[in-house]
């Protein structure tokens, strides 16, 4: 199972904020998973959540433990 990933960095970030959930759910329907660059603070981590991305980078790791959603 060859999966690809799709690195939401910075300048993507651009596309996210304005292309938003259905970006990610387009970025979904060619078979990548998103993950989104780099959340260190609630709000950038519940907005990255909110668009539906796969996985979200942070510095803050006991913040990051708390946060991310289950192991599926």
């Amino acid at each position: 199972d060859a999966r690809r990933a799709v690195d939401a960095n910075p300048p993507d970030l651009f596309l996210l904020d304005t292309a938003g959930a259905p970006f990610v759910d387009l970025l979904h329907g060619f078979g990548l998973k998103v993950l989104g660059f780099t959340a260190n603070n609630a709000a950038e981590w519940f907005y990255l959540e909110s668009l539906g991305v796969d996985g979200i980078y942070t510095n803050d790791i006991p913040f990051g433990v708390k946060n991310q959603a289950p192991i599926q």
